[in-house]
């Protein structure tokens, strides 16, 4: 940087460059930076973002509940189907964790839940589902819920593939940096990429 090669006082020179961390990393990762100017040297320490990767999936013939239903789904009559959340935490502790997706107005919870003593919630109003998850450790992943849901399609989804459940979050505080992290999977839709059952003409609404 050729215009940092003298800074006369009271000016001020600006460099920005970026880095490619790897993907394992030890607990309470930190990138050192450590410059020099004449005499004076100073180091800088930079706390690194643990990560959340959330797993959102959906299916009709796996899981623990049985689903039942027209397939593929017709308008006006239910079809229930399965969505399950994981989420798995890299480099530091993670606090006040929590999932949250919206249901769409043709979906609702049908009750049935797995493991029945997870604390699963839903808000009538703002038709957001929430997930707590509370605390989850470094290099360490969730338990993994189902829960089930029943879809009742509407005349102007007849045609194409529904929607089950939004793109879900995953949002919690990293311990080590306090900051608010944040994770966001794709929504899930009648086509069910993970039941490896469900074949194309099943996820278009009739």
């Amino acid at each position: 940087m050729p215009q940092l090669k003298f800074l006369p006082g009271m000016e001020e020179g600006k460099v920005e460059f970026f880095v490619k961390l790897n993907d394992e990393l030890p607990p309470g990762p930190v990138i050192r930076t450590k410059i020099s100017l004449s005499f004076i040297e100073e180091e800088f320490i930079n706390k690194i973002n643990t990560k959340l990767a959330l797993v959102q999936k959906g299916y009709f013939n796996n899981g623990p509940f049985k689903n039942a239903g027209p397939l593929p789904p017709q308008v006006g009559q239910p079809t229930s189907y399965t969505i399950s959340w994981q989420v798995k935490n890299a480099y530091s502790d993670v606090r006040n964790l929590k999932v949250v997706a919206v249901l769409p107005p043709q979906v609702k919870l049908t009750g049935d839940l797995a493991p029945e003593d997870a604390r699963l919630v839903f808000d009538q109003d703002s038709r957001e589902i929430i997930w707590e998850i509370g605390d989850l450790p470094q290099k360490s992943t969730s338990p993994e819920i189902f829960f089930q849901v029943s879809l009742i399609p509407d005349i102007a989804q007849k045609g194409s593939m529904a929607g089950l459940i939004s793109s879900a979050r995953a949002i919690g505080e990293d311990v080590w940096t306090g900051k608010t992290i944040e994770s966001e999977i794709y929504s899930v839709t009648t086509d069910l990429p993970d039941d490896s059952t469900i074949m194309d003409f099943q996820s278009v609404v009739q």
